[in-house]
């Protein structure tokens, strides 16, 4: 497997004030650096360093991307809202990059999101096909939402011998700086580094803000979330549409946040304060575990305590293991051999596989014998 090099970043960062605002695209493109207001791809841990420059195709030409590494099955998110103008193994063959979107975004750049997953959950067959590498019902023309799943990370195409990674790439076709206007370089493509940086100082990370036209699990999450909370029911499909913006904007009026319906970290923030500790609920007939009433789930910052430990604890009884196959660790981490497992489970049981221990996730682990995996 080829290694990377460099000095990488965790994808929690502090709050370093970075030179610059972000950049109206329109306004400028003359600066390859230039940070574009781009909400971060990848939920959950992932690593990566500043490799535009990074030589590749036998030293012909560069990098020109970002390579966010992390594991397999990780959900992968729109950058910025648009339309998805190509998009393979659905309307084109695969190809040598693998599975892989573009999305010509509303402020006139393309985002690119490159070797997204081909395998299988558990294995590295290569069979997984666009089901395991794309969110549901995405074809070319389709609207994306920003921060809206469209994928899982993976390391399809020529990144089969690399650890598991996303290849970000923006495109501006009006960019004309003298820095890469010859080769190696390609002229019309941005440094995506300064941009991810900003995004994760700004906490606006995939899976962690949500705006209207978010779809996915953590919009699912937040729905549940607002129901425990307000009296008038919020649907729950997973879609921020105008009924989960009117829901949002009510419970940030009533904790005293100002009411623009986006839910970052201070909006999460006062969610945990109004819910205060996990709700209880009667042990079964059958003596299962209860649910604890909090969903367990692939976040950054990663979800600690003692729920975790317990469903890990379950799992590992019940002989599920690690990618490496060793035992499941009980640490009451959820990370991503967690949500590795959480989805397995989930598609041996039938369920939704979504990495999400809910309800029914959890009444399925602690009910039961389930075969060793």
């Amino acid at each position: 497997m080829r290694k990377r090099a460099a000095v990488f970043l965790i994808a929690v960062l502090p709050a370093l004030a970075l030179v610059g605002a972000p950049a109206d695209p329109a306004a400028a493109s003359s600066d390859y650096q230039r940070v574009i207001d781009i909400t971060f791809p990848v939920g959950g841990p992932v690593t990566y360093s500043d490799d535009y420059h990074a030589w590749r195709g036998d030293g012909t030409r560069r990098h020109q991307a970002t390579d966010l590494y992390g594991a397999k099955l990780q959900l992968v998110y729109a950058a910025r809202g648009g339309s998805i103008c190509r998009i393979t193994g659905v309307t084109e063959p695969v190809g040598a990059y693998g599975y892989q979107i573009a999305i010509c975004g509303d402020d006139g750049l393309e985002y690119h999101y490159v070797h997204l997953n081909d395998d299988r959950p558990g294995t590295d067959d290569g069979q997984g096909g666009p089901e395991w590498a794309y969110a549901p019902d995405l074809r070319v023309g389709t609207r994306v939402a920003r921060g809206q799943w469209i994928g899982y990370l993976g390391d399809s195409g020529n990144a089969e011998d690399t650890e598991p990674h996303v290849h970000f790439e923006i495109e501006d076709p009006g960019l004309e700086d003298p820095a890469i206007s010859a080769a190696p370089y390609m002229p019309d493509r941005l440094n995506p580094y300064p941009s991810l940086r900003q995004a994760q100082v700004e906490g606006d990370v995939g899976g962690g803000v949500l705006r209207a036209g978010s779809r996915g699990p953590a919009v699912v999450d937040w729905q549940r979330q607002l129901n425990q909370v307000l009296t008038d029911d919020v649907g729950v499909d997973g879609v921020f549409g105008p009924a989960t913006h009117e829901a949002t904007t009510a419970f940030q009026r009533a904790q005293g946040i100002d009411p623009d319906g986006i839910v970052g970290p201070v909006t999460r923030a006062a969610m945990v304060r109004a819910i205060g500790s996990p709700a209880t609920t009667p042990v079964s007939s059958d003596g299962a575990r209860p649910w604890p009433g909090r969903y367990l789930r692939l976040e950054d910052p990663l979800l600690r305590g003692d729920d975790v430990r317990a469903w890990q604890q379950r799992m590992r009884e019940r002989g599920w293991r690690d990618s490496t196959g060793g035992p499941l660790a009980v640490d009451g981490i959820f990370g991503p051999e967690s949500d590795r497992a959480c989805r397995l489970f989930q598609q041996e049981r039938g369920l939704t596989v979504d990495g999400i221990v809910g309800p029914a996730t959890w009444q399925a682990a602690f009910a039961g014998v389930s075969a060793a995996t």
